[in-house]
């Protein structure tokens, strides 16, 4: 888990019973804003980087070269296919993109775990994984795709 110690960027909120629904309204008006942002944004790029536990990056083979080398990959999303020049439907590459993901181990499998850089990335995760535009209406249902896809939030 990362430290935040002396970080003046985060602010740890107690909430008592005099100050819980004014806490509550903050944190749904939250889940409002990143929804609404999300509905509006689409999906440009999703970056991902396979670790051990001590961040070691695996030596991974080439296909074509042959030669092991640590890999990282960068799944890029633009309005057109560069090689063919070509239109390529979102819906068709979103639903790829979730077609694969799907059938790795890489979600739903509880030894696998997600960082992101912040609660839009992984807003960003649930609407490709669930194929659907916006986010669920309620946080309550935005965590439970996110335990039932096993991507925990790391902090």
């Amino acid at each position: 888990m990362a430290s935040v110690e002396g970080s003046d960027s985060v602010q740890i909120v107690d909430v008592w019973r005099d100050n819980m629904e004014q806490e509550f309204s903050l944190i749904q008006r939250s889940y409002g804003a990143l929804s609404g942002n999300l509905g509006l944004a689409k999906l440009i790029q999703v970056g991902l980087t396979l670790s051990d536990e001590q961040g070691n990056i695996p030596m991974i083979m080439s296909s074509t070269t042959h030669e092991a080398k640590q890999r990282v990959w960068q799944f890029n999303f633009c309005e057109f296919d560069p090689k063919n020049r070509s239109q390529i439907s979102r819906h068709h590459r979103d639903s790829n993109l979730q077609w694969v993901l799907m059938s790795s181990r890489l979600v739903q499998d509880d030894k696998v775990q997600w960082i992101a850089f912040g609660s839009s990335d992984f807003g960003y995760m649930v609407k490709l994984l669930t194929g659907k535009k916006n986010l669920p209406e309620t946080e309550q249902e935005f965590f439970k795709i996110l335990k039932d896809f096993s991507l925990f939030l790391m902090i």
